[in-house]
């Protein structure tokens, strides 16, 4: 057979002519990632490799880049090929946000063990379901958040509640694309597309409690019972319903909870264990927020509070104890690489900090390594310096151009934040007009959607008491650089607290208490949502927020400075 060797790796893959399959699907299929955001379709532009030796078709124009360089989702092997893939595509190591906070649980486990005539018994809480086991042993439990780019996986000791290993990896649907729209497209495109998606998921899934199980020396026969938590088309995918459906907005979502066995889903554990999945709200609210509602403790609270995810797409949630408006927005695609020539998501060799002073650029890089390109954070803080320092105007455009790293090139003027002899693609890393139009683009997005919630609930940003930011962009982002450049709007009174991973411990939580169940569906019923697709709230304030800060009454203090 026909095989392809991918550079630097030299790993030889054999291929059948008649799949035709491109270079991406190869190489990721077979654990080689090169970075890809659109799921394959040409526009991203950041899955670029080097035909060294071989034939091959171009499926489109676009396709051919220069030279030998070519994209590899556009690109179907014909005969052995050698590929490089130089440093600027590869998906290295992530940043991935696998811890959060914890609040003081009552122990109150979802699993009773009952010791019969030397025979254990154990009992499930939430079902009554029962399993006999000849022999005293510890049991385990997994709590499982499933985002769309990334996996987090505890493994939980049920008798303590005590969090025995973690482990945390890849989603590997993202040879699928990086955002829903795609996969939900994949799935319409194939009849069983979500079967594939299913299965690529269970299996990315499988290896990791495979290595759980094998770093403790556990067997896999003593997990009994799994929490996950979702969006909507992850929970979809997870336990294997077809999501196509939710690419109409006027699609009916079953919010109700689902409790499966492992042996439904193909789960390397128990067969006979539970499985629960926390309930979705809407197309893209799902259970991974509403874990975030559990974990950040809104519920309890009388005051007004805010609860901001932006990840791959944007939740925002407003309320209290007795309430609780939603509503989810486009994803802050530009902070994760899409439309920014030397964007990247947050892995090795990804510029995270900037400073500018004066001609210098001070920036640090994720793994202390020659930078690659620039994350959410890294850009966020860049677009801030540059209007801080009066390089660019409101609007994102140039206004110093006789700043000594300022310089026009085909037309276009760029700021240049690495020079090629400090980074590790051999070329000089920079930032133009087109980046930044798209980076405003993504802020104006999840400030539209704040500021739409709050005209909705009739809400003022002094009424708002606490705000609690989750998820990874937002974690590790610099909240001042935010509001500076108009991302979050300025909250005069209120408190801020980083929750992190609320997803992985939200279903933690439910793990070592079983009666957390009855505030999961008391947040479901009190919860109102909101679809923004078409809202004219919505686009009103997106368009306001296109400026840097943004609105005087949402940026006061920005303003002041202006």
């Amino acid at each position: 057979m026909p095989h392809v060797v991918f550079k630097p790796y030299d790993k030889k893959i054999e291929f059948n002519l008649e799949e035709k399959c491109t270079l991406l699907e190869l190489a990721i299929r077979n654990g080689i990632f090169i970075r890809s955001i659109c799921g394959g379709k040409g526009m991203c532009k950041k899955c670029k490799v080097k035909i060294v030796e071989g034939k091959y078709k171009l499926l489109s124009d676009e396709g051919l880049i220069e030279d030998n360089y070519v994209l590899a989702c556009q690109v179907i092997p014909l005969d052995n090929c050698i590929v490089e893939i130089p440093e600027e595509s590869k998906l290295g190591i992530q940043k991935i946000l696998h811890f959060g906070k914890i609040a003081a649980l009552e122990f109150n486990p979802c699993i009773e063990k009952v010791k019969i005539n030397g025979k254990v018994l154990i009992i499930d809480k939430l079902t009554g379901n029962k399993i006999e086991f000849d022999e005293d042993f510890t049991p385990y439990g997994l709590a499982i958040d499933i985002g769309t780019t990334k996996i987090v996986i505890y493994l939980v000791d049920l008798t303590n509640g005590q969090i025995v290993s973690q482990i945390f990896d890849i989603n590997k649907q993202v040879i699928y694309g990086d955002d829903l729209m795609s996969r939900i497209g994949y799935c319409i495109r194939n009849a069983n597309g979500h079967i594939d998606l299913h299965r690529v998921l269970i299996n990315g899934i499988n290896e990791m409690i495979h290595k759980l199980c094998s770093l403790r020396n556990i067997k896999k026969e003593h997990i009994l019972y799994c929490a996950a938590a979702g969006n909507t088309v992850m929970t979809y995918t997870f336990v294997g319903m077809n999501p196509k459906g939710l690419a109409d907005t006027a699609c009916v979502v079953d919010k109700s909870e689902k409790i499966l066995r492992a042996s439904d889903l193909r789960l390397n554990i128990n067969k006979n264990a539970t499985v629960y999945c926390f309930p979705r709200i809407s197309r893209f609210l799902g259970g991974d927020i509403i874990a975030d509602i559990l974990t950040s403790g809104m519920w309890r609270s009388e005051d007004i509070q805010m609860l901001i995810d932006i990840g791959t797409n944007t939740h925002i949630v407003i309320g209290c104890k007795d309430w609780y408006i939603a509503s989810t927005g486009p994803g802050a695609t530009a902070f994760e690489g899409y439309g920014v020539k030397f964007g990247m998501k947050a892995q090795e060799g990804a510029i995270e900090r900037v400073k500018i002073h004066d001609d210098k650029v001070i920036y640090e890089v994720i793994g202390n390594v020659k930078p690659v390109g620039i994350c959410g954070s890294g850009l966020i803080d860049l677009v801030a310096e540059l209007f801080t320092n009066k390089i660019i105007d409101s609007s994102g455009r140039f206004v110093s151009k006789s700043h000594s790293r300022v310089r026009e090139v085909d037309g276009k003027v760029e700021f240049i934040v690495a020079y090629a002899n400090e980074t590790s693609i051999g070329k000089d890393i920079t930032i133009d007009e087109d980046d930044i139009k798209n980076i405003l683009d993504s802020k104006a997005a999840v400030c539209g959607l704040a500021a739409a919630l709050l005209r909705k609930s009739r809400i003022e940003l002094s009424d708002v008491k606490k705000i609690y930011i989750c998820g990874a962009f937002a974690n590790y982002l610099d909240f001042n650089n935010a509001i500076k450049i108009g991302l979050i709007p300025e909250f005069p009174n209120a408190e801020i607290e980083y929750i992190g991973n609320g997803s992985i411990i939200g279903t933690y939580m439910l793990l070592t208490n079983y009666k957390y169940r009855e505030v999961i569906q008391d947040i479901v019923n009190k919860l109102t949502y909101i679809d923004m697709v078409k809202d004219s709230d919505f686009l009103e304030e997106y368009e306001a927020a296109l400026s840097i800060p943004g609105k005087k009454e949402y940026f006061p203090t920005i303003w002041k400075l202006i």
